[in-house]
C-alpha cells in the first residue's frame, strides 16, 4: 500500500552494505561502481533526507584498509557508518551489523526521527522491526535487487523501491577495472 507522501516528509535511509553488495555481485554488474550518495538522493525524492546511515563490519586492522578508506568516503558524503569490528571466523557478524540496523530504526522511529524508515536491504530479518515502527504510525519504504528480495519483506513495506531500475551505478573506466580492490566496486 502507498500511503500519500509530501515533500515534507522527513525521510531517514538505512543501508545494509554487505546486503546490497552480495545482491549487486550476482547481478553481474562488473566494472561498475555504487554511487551511495546519488542512491540515497533518488530515493528520497522531493522529501527531505534527515539522515542517512551505512551498516556494514569493519577489519580489526583498519588503518590503511581499503574498506576503512570506503568507510571513510560515506562519511565525507554525509552518511553516519556504524561500522561493527570483526572478530574470530566462527563468529557471525552479520547478525551483530543486523542488530544494530534494527536498534537505529526502532531507537530514531521511537524519537520521532523521521515520517519514512527507507531500508535498503532484500534481508527478511528486518521484517518484524519494519511492522513494528509502521505501527507506531511511521511509513516503511524497502530497497532491493529483485531476484534478491525477500517476499515478505516487500508486502509489509509502505512502498518498495527495485534497484535495478535505478541509476546509481558509475562505470569504472576499464583501464582501472582491474586494480586493486577498492569496496566501492561491485565484482562477480
Amino acid at each position: 500500500m502507498l500511503l500519500s507522501q509530501s515533500s515534507e516528509d522527513r525521510v531517514m535511509l538505512f543501508l545494509d552494505l554487505a546486503n546490497i553488495s552480495r545482491s549487486l555481485e550476482t547481478k553481474s554488474f562488473v566494472g561498475f561502481r555504487v554511487d551511495y550518495f546519488r542512491l540515497a538522493k533518488h530515493l528520497a525524492g522531493p522529501r527531505r533526507l534527515v539522515g542517512a546511515f551505512a551498516f556494514d563490519t569493519a577489519p580489526a586492522d583498519s588503518y590503511g584498509n581499503p574498506k576503512q578508506r570506503f568507510h571513510d568516503h560515506l562519511r565525507y558524503t554525509g552518511f553516519r557508518v556504524i561500522a561493527r569490528p570483526t572478530r574470530g571466523e566462527e563468529y557471525d557478524h552479520r547478525r551483530e551489523v543486523d542488530t544494530s540496523i534494527a536498534t537505529e530504526i526502532l531507537a530514531a522511529g521511537y524519537r520521532d526521527l523521521y515520517d519514512v524508515a527507507l531500508v535498503v536491504s532484500g534481508d527478511r530479518a528486518f521484517l518484524p522491526v519494519l511492522e513494528h515502527v509502521n505501527r507506531l504510525g511511521k511509513r516503511v519504504e524497502v530497497a532491493g535487487v529483485g531476484g534478491h528480495f525477500a517476499a515478505d519483506l516487500r508486502k509489509a513495506a509502505d512502498h518498495v523501491h527495485y534497484l535495478d531500475a535505478i541509476p546509481f551505478l558509475e562505470l569504472v573506466p576499464p583501464e582501472h577495472a582491474d586494480e586493486a580492490e577498492d569496496p566501492m566496486e561491485v565484482a562477480a
